[in-house]
Order: structure tokens, then C-alpha cells, then sequence
């Protein structure tokens, strides 16, 4: 079976995948590892099956997935940023609402060093490194 993730709009009817049924709560959930592959609960790889006819791609990692559906099937549908003046396109959601946090203005990462704050995780992480000295490939 096919699985299509939320981030997408699914594609007409005729090309839509067959969804999966919800987990039970006595079914053990999926994990995911941090290159965004989705293993089963036997921990085989889950593959990504296009579901556009005529398509015969197919992904272990959900990302590459979604860029493949978005980059090939979905030219020209773009998720536009509805801030007076920004005007800034995205073909996926998700991106779309990280980059909303930009105008938002709130900085909720605040160094415990020395309390510089900001918009996004991964910019503090890049920033603790000026105090430890560690570079990113330690």
C-alpha cells in the first residue's frame, strides 16, 4: 500500500494512493529514524511508491519523496507566504510554516551561555558551537 502524506494535496481522484488504516492501540507505532525513512514495526523500510500513472519512482525517505512529487507532478503549485510584501513561494507546508515564524518576530531558542535567542532550533544548535569550539562534523 501506498501511503501520501498530510504536507501534500492529494492529486485528482483517479491517481489518488490507497491510505493506510489508522493503528490500533494495541498495533506498536512507526518510527521514523532522522533521515526521515519510515520503518515498519518489524523495522523493515517502509518504501514511498509515486502514485502518478506512468511514474514507477520509488523512495525510502519521505523528504526525497516529497521532493520528487512536488519538483515533477506539482510544477506550478506553489504555496505562496501571505505577508504583505513577501510574496516568498514553497512548494511544501511545512516549509511554508517555518518560514512564517521569520514575520512572527518570536525567538523562543535562547542560548543558556549567554542568552542570544532565536527563531529556529537548529540556529541556536549552530550557535552553541562558539562556546564549545566544536565544529559540525566532530
Amino acid at each position: 500500500m501506498v501511503w501520501w502524506p498530510a504536507a501534500l494535496t492529494r492529486p485528482a481522484p483517479a491517481l489518488a494512493p490507497t491510505l493506510r488504516s489508522p493503528l490500533k492501540a494495541s498495533q506498536p507505532r512507526r518510527r521514523r529514524s532522522k533521515r526521515s525513512r519510515v520503518m515498519d514495526a518489524d523495522g523493515l523500510l517502509e518504501m514511498f511508491h509515486c502514485p502518478y500513472e506512468g511514474c514507477s519512482q520509488v523512495y525510502v525517505a519521505l523528504s526525497s519523496f516529497q521532493n520528487h512529487v512536488n519538483l515533477v507532478h506539482r510544477k506550478g503549485k506553489t504555496k505562496v507566504c501571505p505577508h504583505p510584501g513577501c510574496g516568498k513561494k514553497f512548494y511544501l507546508s511545512n516549509h511554508l510554516r517555518r518560514h512564517m515564524i521569520i514575520h512572527s518576530g518570536v525567538r523562543e531558542f535562547t542560548c543558556e551561555t549567554c542568552g542570544k535567542s532565536f527563531k529556529r532550533k537548529n540556529h541556536l544548535e549552530v550557535h552553541r558551537r562558539t562556546h564549545t569550539g566544536e565544529t559540525p562534523l566532530q
